[in-house]
């Protein structure tokens, strides 16, 4: 029997949790810890408008994050 573990959280909304976590710069960041988490990317994160929008979310995710350690 094989018991190779699958992540459960679908790829994409995972992305945007890495996103919003403020850990992850960019998209090739957040691409970067799904493969160690396991995902398959195949492609799915090669869209620019999903890029785009990953990558900006990471922006507001990083500002938020300089807020909180200037308080």
């Amino acid at each position: 029997m094989n018991h190779t573990r699958f992540p459960r959280t679908p790829l994409i909304e995972r992305a945007y949790q890495l996103a919003r976590s403020g850990d992850c710069r960019d998209a090739a960041d957040i691409s970067s810890c799904l493969v160690a988490e396991g995902y398959y990317l195949g492609g799915h994160l090669d869209q620019a408008a999903l890029k785009r929008d990953l990558q900006r979310v990471c922006r507001e995710a990083q500002n938020e994050k300089s807020l909180e350690t200037e308080r």
